[in-house]
C-alpha cells in the first residue's frame, strides 16, 4: 500500500561517494520508524499480488494434468505466504506499539498477526472441495484470507496516513513512502515489475522531498532517474531512466543502509514469489 504524500523539496544532483555513505549520521529514530512501517506493509501487500497474480495464471494453463500441478504448488506456497505474512505484521504490530500508535491502529495491525498465525479459515466453498481436491480448497481459502486482510489494511490506510503526518508532520509520510519504495525496488526483479513506473516514482519523491529529508537518501534516490537536469522542472519532465533489477536491487540496500534497517529483509522474504 502506498502512503500518498505531496510536498515540496529540492533534488540532490551529487552522487554519495562511499567514503561519505560511511560516514552518513544515523537518522532519528521516529523517521527510521516511519520507513520500517512503510516498508513492512508495502512488502505484505507485494507479497499477497505476487500470489494472487499466479493463480490468475491458471486461467491460461489449458493441459489438466499441468493445471493440477500448479495448483498444488499454489498450495505449499500458501503456507509459506501465511508464515511470511503473520511475520509481517507481527512486526508491523511491533512497530505502532513502539510509536505510540492509536489503539484503532495496533488493535488491527495484532489482530492481522493473529489471523495469519491461527489455522486457514475455510469458507463453506472451500470446505466443499477439501476432501476431493485439497489443494484447491487451500488456494481458494488463502484468496479469501489475502481479500479480507487487504479490504481491512484498506480501511485503516486514512487513519494511518493521519496519525502520521499529525505527530510527524511531511517528513513522517515521505519517510513512510521511501520505506514502502523501497519494497517495490526490493521484488524488482520479479515479473510484472515495472522500471519506468519505479523510475517515476523516484523522482516524485524527490520532488516531494520536504525539509529536513535526509541528503543521504535523497542522494541514493538521484541514482534512480536519468542524469541531467539541474532543477524541479527539467526532473519532472526527464524520462525515466533504463533500471536493471541489479541497479534497483543496490539502491535498495542503500536504502536499508540509510535508514540502518538491515535487519527487515532478515524477516522480508521476496523470494515468497518464485516459490520459495
Amino acid at each position: 500500500m502506498r502512503l500518498i504524500v505531496c510536498a515540496a523539496g529540492f533534488l540532490l544532483t551529487a552522487m554519495i561517494s562511499p567514503t561519505s555513505a560511511q560516514n552518513a549520521p544515523v537518522l532519528p529514530r521516529a523517521e527510521t520508524q516511519a520507513f520500517a512501517l512503510g516498508y513492512s506493509l508495502r512488502a505484505c501487500d507485494l507479497r499477497a499480488q505476487s500470489f494472487v497474480s499466479s493463480v490468475k495464471t491458471l486461467k491460461d494453463v489449458d493441459d489438466d494434468k499441468l493445471a493440477g500441478a500448479e495448483v498444488k504448488h499454489l498450495s505449499r506456497r500458501a503456507v509459506n505466504l501465511r508464515r511470511h505474512q503473520a511475520e509481517g505484521y507481527t512486526q508491523i504490530a511491533g512497530l505502532l506499539d513502539r510509536m505510540d500508535a492509536p489503539p484503532t491502529l495496533r488493535h488491527w495491525s495484532a489482530q492481522t498477526a493473529s489471523l495469519l498465525a491461527a489455522p486457514l479459515v475455510y469458507s463453506a466453498e472451500a470446505q466443499a472441495l477439501v476432501k476431493t481436491e485439497p489443494d484447491t480448497a487451500s488456494t481458494l481459502a488463502e484468496l479469501s484470507e489475502i481479500t479480507a486482510v487487504k479490504a481491512q489494511a484498506d480501511a485503516r490506510q486514512p487513519s494511518l496516513t493521519t496519525w502520521l503526518k499529525l505527530t510527524g508532520g511531511r517528513l513522517a509520510l515521505w519517510n513512510a513512502e521511501v520505506g514502502s519504495y523501497t519494497a517495490e525496488l526490493r521484488t524488482a526483479g520479479e515479473p510484472g515489475a515495472n522500471p519506468s513506473v519505479l523510475s517515476h516514482t523516484a523522482q516524485h519523491l524527490l520532488l516531494s522531498a520536504p525539509a529536513g529529508a535526509s541528503s543521504e537518501v535523497r542522494g541514493n534516490l538521484s541514482e534512480l532517474v536519468p542524469g541531467g537536469g539541474g532543477n524541479l522542472q527539467n526532473l519532472a519532465t526527464l524520462a525515466p531512466a533504463h533500471l536493471t533489477p541489479q541497479r534497483m536491487a543496490k539502491i535498495a540496500q542503500k536504502l536499508f543502509a540509510d535508514y540502518d534497517a538491515k535487519a527487515l529483509t532478515q524477516s522480508d522474504k521476496s523470494g515468497e514469489g518464485k516459490g520459495e
